[in-house]
């Protein structure tokens, strides 16, 4: 169902972003996105996947072994690169920084009260710096993500995708990011990948 709803940086500043959040059920749908993207990918995906510790870094180098484009977990203070995929490390909480004109990830311990780490929104939060920004909600239980969406999209240049409830294993995120008002897209997570592929030259 389909519901309308290198260094990243040029001369205008920062230029694009695709950060994508989800739960339960989220390797799979990443595996099944992924497989319907190019070969090379002309932008940087940035994950926050619900994971405890060193289980992210399993899931990284396990998709890195199935496709063409690098998967990684992301490290502290590392650039954000054209082309690569990220994943934040589990059991710390994950940011991108502006340091002149070039992105960077800020990797730090989550606060005590802190319930999802990494957190979606504290990720999706850190986007609107970016001049385009592309935010996927996957898959998962609560609400992780929603609370986010308003400010980035009022950043402007953001576009908003909420995985459908026909692909999604549990559709609280989803359906909380939709309740927002601020989704575009409404598709499944193959649909999903498909959207960015057609979408990928003008990203």
């Amino acid at each position: 169902m389909m519901v309308e709803r290198n260094q990243v940086n040029d001369r205008n500043g920062h230029s694009v972003i695709v950060a994508i959040g989800s739960s339960t059920g989220g390797p799979n749908a990443l595996q099944k996105l992924f497989e319907q993207l190019p070969h090379h990918l002309s932008y940087p995906i940035v994950i926050a996947q619900h994971m405890p510790g060193h289980f992210t870094a399993l899931l990284a180098k396990r998709l890195n072994e199935q496709f063409s484009f690098q998967i990684k977990e992301a490290q502290h203070d590392e650039v954000v690169q054209n082309g690569v995929v990220y994943i934040a490390p589990g059991g710390w909480q994950t940011t991108l920084v502006q340091k002149g004109n070039r992105a960077f990830f800020e990797i730090t311990e989550p606060h005590q009260a802190d319930l999802y780490h990494p957190s979606i929104n504290t990720l999706f939060a850190s986007t609107t710096f970016f001049n385009k920004k592309i935010l996927v909600v996957l898959t998962g239980m609560g609400r992780d993500g929603s609370a986010s969406l308003q400010a980035v999209k009022q950043s402007g240049g953001c576009t908003i995708l909420a995985e459908a409830k026909e692909s999604a294993i549990i559709s609280g995120m989803p359906d909380a990011a939709i309740k927002t008002g601020q989704v575009d897209w409404e598709l499944t997570h193959i649909d999903i990948g498909k959207w960015l592929h057609e979408r990928g030259g003008s990203l």
